[in-house]
C-alpha cells in the first residue's frame, strides 16, 4: 500500500567541499533517500574533493518523515566506493518552506566534508469540503458486462417474392366498345336550321363581291391623333446664346505697408582721456644692424639650411 504524502520536496544538490579521496581520482555523485524512495544525481567526472553537481531532484514527501539520508559515492554505488554520508534535518524546510546551507557528512564516525543543498517544500492544497447536496462517490460494484453483439436481422437477406398479376381496375376498359348501330346515329345534315349550336348565335353572311372596299372617314384639316401616355416627342435642344465673359479690372497697385521702426535715442557724447606726454624721441636706429661681435656658440647647433 502506498504511503500517504503531504507534498513535494525539491532538492538542488549544488556542490560538495572537503570530501576525502578514495583513489588517485574520483567521480562523485549523490543518492537521496526519503522514506522508501531513493533518487540519484548526475556524476561530476573528475570532481575529486570539490565536486559541483547543480542538479535538481524532486521527491514526494511522505507523512511522518522528518529526515533525509544522503550518500556520496565514487563512480558507482557500492560499499567499497562510498565516500561519505549523513542525515539532513527537514524540520525547518517543512515549517518555513525553504532551507539552504551546508550539511555535514561523516565516514566511519569521522567528519568527511560537507554538501551544499537548496531545499524547497510545496505542501498539498487542502481539499474543499463537499457541498450540502453531495452524496459521496458513486458505489463501486462489479465491472459492467456488455451484451454480445446481435446478429444482423434475417429479413434483409431473404429474397422477396415476385409480385403477382393484379386484375385491372373497373374504370379501365381492356376491350374496345361495341359499335353503335346506324339507327342510333344522328345526322347533322338532317337537323333543322333552328337547332344549330349555339341557337342564339347570329349567322355570319359574307359581303357580296361587288360591294366597295371599306374606307376610313375623311379627317378634317389640322387633325392630330391622340397620343398615348407612353409616347414622348423627341426633345431637340433649343439654341442658346453664347455665354457672356465678364472681364475683371486689373488689381490696383497698393502701397506697401508702412513699417514703424523705433527711433534711436540720442546717446551722450563719449569723452576720451587726454594722452600723457611720453619721453622725447631718441636718435634714429636702423631696423637691423650686424653686430661686430661673433654670436655666442650654441651647445646644440642648428641643422644647416
Amino acid at each position: 500500500m502506498a504511503q500517504p504524502t503531504i507534498g513535494e520536496l525539491v532538492v538542488i544538490a549544488l556542490k560538495g567541499e572537503n570530501l576525502p579521496m578514495r583513489g588517485p581520482s574520483q567521480d562523485p555523485f549523490c543518492i537521496f533517500k526519503l522514506g522508501s524512495v531513493a533518487k540519484k544525481s548526475k556524476v561530476d567526472a573528475g570532481g575529486n574533493t570539490t565536486p559541483i553537481w547543480d542538479d535538481q531532484i524532486n521527491m514526494l514527501m511522505p507523512a511522518g518523515v522528518t529526515r533525509m539520508f544522503v550518500q556520496v559515492f565514487n563512480g558507482h554505488a557500492s560499499p567499497q566506493s562510498l565516500i561519505s554520508e549523513g542525515y539532513v534535518d527537514l524540520q525547518q524546510v517543512l515549517t518555513t518552506g525553504e532551507h539552504d546551507g551546508f550539511f555535514p557528512l561523516v565516514a566511519g564516525g569521522k567528519k568527511a566534508g560537507s554538501i551544499y543543498l537548496e531545499m524547497t517544500f510545496y505542501k498539498n492544497m487542502p481539499q474543499r469540503p463537499p457541498g450540502p447536496g453531495y452524496a459521496g462517490p458513486p458505489p463501486q460494484g462489479p465491472p459492467r458486462r456488455f451484451a454480445p453483439a446481435r446478429p444482423p436481422p434475417q429479413q434483409f437477406h431473404q429474397a422477396r417474392p415476385a409480385p403477382q398479376a393484379r386484375p385491372p381496375p373497373m374504370h379501365i376498359r381492356t376491350t374496345m366498345p361495341a359499335p353503335v348501330p346506324a339507327s342510333h346515329r344522328h345526322s347533322f345534315a338532317a337537323m333543322p336550321p333552328q337547332q344549330s349550336y349555339p341557337p342564339s348565335a347570329p349567322q355570319y353572311q359574307h359581303p357580296p363581291a361587288s360591294a366597295p372596299a371599306h374606307q376610313p372617314p375623311a379627317r378634317p384639316a389640322g387633325f392630330q391623333p391622340p397620343r398615348s401616355a407612353s409616347f414622348r416627342a423627341p426633345v431637340h435642344p433649343s439654341p442658346r446664346p453664347p455665354p457672356q465673359i465678364q472681364h475683371r479690372p486689373p488689381p490696383q497697385h497698393r502701397p506697401p505697408p508702412q513699417q514703424h521702426y523705433p527711433v534711436p535715442q540720442q546717446q551722450p557724447p563719449v569723452s576720451f582721456p587726454t594722452p600723457r606726454p611720453g619721453p622725447p624721441p631718441g636718435p634714429y636706429r636702423p631696423p637691423f644692424q650686424a653686430s661686430p661681435h661673433p654670436p655666442h656658440p650654441h651647445p646644440r647647433p642648428y641643422p644647416p639650411y
